[in-house]
């Protein structure tokens, strides 16, 4: 059992929260309306179609280049310094991302922007955890959730009025104001996030560790997608040498970057861990199959369309703050795996999805898929946050994210691979239904699969009890 340490309690607590939660919906909620506003990006640009799937995966790689290092840092400085340093990186990147005049300034200012979001992932969940109750961790990590999802919910209905009536630069214009908000309020109450004097530990940082992390990142992040290819057989083996030499690298004065006694010494971060990387893989592309599946086989225009797959997200908005609010006193494990569960019975649905499906149906998986995500994501947050100690809060809110990131190109990697083998680059038209239809078919077999393996790893996790820890400290 891991020593139990006192919460500070500061009656300014709520406060940070609503700082953390307007954090939490603007940047998906710019991550969703830029997927949108795409075309309008390319056109203003004059961006080759082709080209415009870089806006978004430089963003991802980015963000998978700063949350591990950053989380890392976060454990010896507090996590308030880095997430309000990231709150003026993100607002710097978002006024340089309006003024972008081509495409390689847009990537460069992309970068800059994902690389303060990072910053902002990385810390959020270790400031909530820091500065609330055990008895409450539940319930604001589930709120977190909840508006991360609302975020992903209304950036592509909102996001395509904005880009209509304003412009494709609003979007990124509109965040500078929040991201000044997020950055004064964080200055204002860093102190509440980050730890005491007597607990931050001078180190060193784990310079090689972390360039071995980036080009691992990198090399992965550019292999997966093009995996049939040899340059991508090439830079997947790169990314996945680096992450080896990563792993085996002997200590030295530094503390690792990622520190693997997380792993190797606590069941229940391991297996929550590896339950959301499964979880995410398993999940994220599903918006984008049937998106294609409702305008192309079903006919439906965009906006019908749009308001099917936001059933998903709304729902599991709604279920998230429940769900972890309960995980403060049962068992996260317990509904962690049946919202896992759900979402196995969700994909499996489907599997046996024709152009003839009703309606009603896919409705309905929409609903089971927006209770099982929502019971899913925030009792295994609150099993992976309470299951550390507080000197590894920065690490461990910073690998939450790193997981869902890298579930997300995961997820998208086995999309474009199978759709690579079956569609061959052939446009969705009903001549070509059959094939398309055979490869949502197989994405869902596999995603169904995970799932099951996913459920594995969400059952064996191991008992948190969350209500009789402190923060961060199971029993």
């Amino acid at each position: 059992m891991n020593e139990t340490l006192p919460v500070r309690p500061d009656p300014r607590r709520n406060i940070l929260l609503v700082t953390v939660l307007i954090n939490a919906f603007v940047v998906p909620f710019l991550v969703s309306s830029v997927n949108v506003g795409l075309p309008v990006i390319g056109s203003g640009l004059h961006i080759a179609a082709s080209r415009l799937g870089w806006i978004i995966s430089v963003y991802l790689i980015s963000l998978l280049l700063v949350l591990v290092p950053f989380g890392r840092l976060a454990d010896f400085t507090g996590p308030g310094r880095v997430f309000f340093a990231g709150g003026v990186i993100y607002t710097v990147g978002s006024l340089l991302c309006g003024f972008a005049f081509d495409f390689w300034s847009l990537l460069a200012f992309r970068v800059v922007q994902a690389a303060g979001a990072g910053m902002q992932l990385a810390t959020g969940n270790a400031l909530l955890v820091s500065s609330f109750p055990a008895s409450e961790r539940g319930k604001v990590l589930g709120l977190n959730v909840a508006v991360v999802y609302a975020g992903l919910a209304a950036g592509p209905f909102l996001g395509g009025w904005i880009v209509h009536i304003l412009s494709w630069q609003a979007l990124f214009f509109l965040n500078v104001p929040l991201g000044l908000t997020v950055s004064l309020l964080s200055f204002s109450f860093i102190n509440m996030g980050a730890r005491g004097p007597e607990d931050i530990r001078p180190a060193g940082f784990d310079l090689k560790g972390t360039v071995f992390y980036a080009i691992a990142v990198i090399c992965l992040g550019l292999g997966l997608p093009i995996i049939i290819h040899p340059a991508g057989i090439l830079l997947f083996c790169a990314g996945a040498a680096f992450f080896i030499l990563l792993l085996r690298a002997p200590p030295g004065r530094a503390p690792a970057v990622i520190d693997l006694s997380l792993f190797r010494e606590n069941r229940t971060f391991a297996f929550s861990s590896f339950a959301a990387l499964i979880n995410y893989g398993a999940t994220y592309s599903l918006g984008f199959l049937l998106n294609l599946y409702l305008q192309y086989v079903k006919g439906l225009p965009p906006g019908h369309a749009g308001l099917v797959l936001v059933i998903q997200p709304v729902i599991q908005a709604v279920i998230a703050p429940v769900s972890g609010r309960l995980s403060d006193r049962h068992e996260p494990r317990l509904l962690a795996t049946a919202g896992m569960a759900l979402t196995a019975l969700g994909l499996a649905l489907l599997i046996g999805l024709t152009p003839s499906t009703p309606m009603s149906l896919i409705i309905g998986v929409m609903v089971i898929l927006g209770i099982g995500f929502g019971l899913f994501s925030a009792p295994n947050t609150n099993a992976i946050m309470g299951s550390v100690t507080r000197n590894h809060l920065g690490s461990a809110s910073a690998l939450v994210s790193t997981m869902r990131l890298a579930g997300q190109l995961f997820s998208m990697a086995i999309l474009i691979l199978i759709s690579s083998i079956l569609m061959a680059g052939k446009p969705v038209i009903p001549e070509n239904f059959p094939a398309f239809m055979a490869s949502l078919r197989i994405s869902f077999i596999i995603f169904a699969f995970l799932c099951c393996v996913g459920i594995y790893f969400s059952s064996a996790r191991g008992v948190l009890h969350a209500p009789a820890s402190g923060p961060g400290n199971p029993e």
